[in-house]
C-alpha cells in the first residue's frame, strides 16, 4: 500500500511480491473507511515519531505527464490528497501539521 502511495503508480501496476493488486487495494480502501490510516498517523504524532518539517510538491518542481491532467482518480486517493491539502492549508510556518492534528483531536 505504501509503495503505491509513495511511487504514485496505479494499483494494477503494483509489484506482484506485494500480493494481488485487487486484494491490497480492497484492504487499503477498508482501512481508509474505518479510519485506520488516520489513527496510525495520530499515533505517530502522539509518540513524536513524525518530522516537524513539511512536504510540498507542486508543478513547478515536478512536471506531470500529459495524461495526468484531468484523469480519473480513485476515491480513496482523492480523499487522502484532500486531507493532506487541508492539513497543509491550516498549517503555517509557526504552526506545523503536527500542531494542526493535535488541535483537531
Amino acid at each position: 500500500m505504501l509503495h503505491v502511495l509513495r511511487v504514485g503508480c496505479p494499483w494494477r501496476d503494483m509489484h506482484e511480491r506485494y500480493g494481488k493488486w485487487n486484494s491490497v487495494y480492497v484492504r487499503f480502501r477498508r482501512w481508509a473507511e474505518q479510519g485506520v490510516w488516520d489513527a496510525m498517523l495520530q499515533t505517530l504524532v502522539d509518540l513524536g515519531l513524525t518530522d516537524d518539517w513539511q512536504h510540498m510538491i507542486d508543478s513547478t518542481t515536478v512536471r506531470g505527464h500529459v495524461s495526468a491532467v484531468g484523469g480519473k482518480g480513485g476515491l480513496v486517493r482523492r480523499l487522502l490528497v484532500d486531507r493532506a491539502a487541508d492539513l497543509r492549508a491550516r498549517s503555517t510556518p509557526g504552526r506545523t501539521i503536527k500542531d494542526v492534528l493535535s488541535a483537531s483531536s
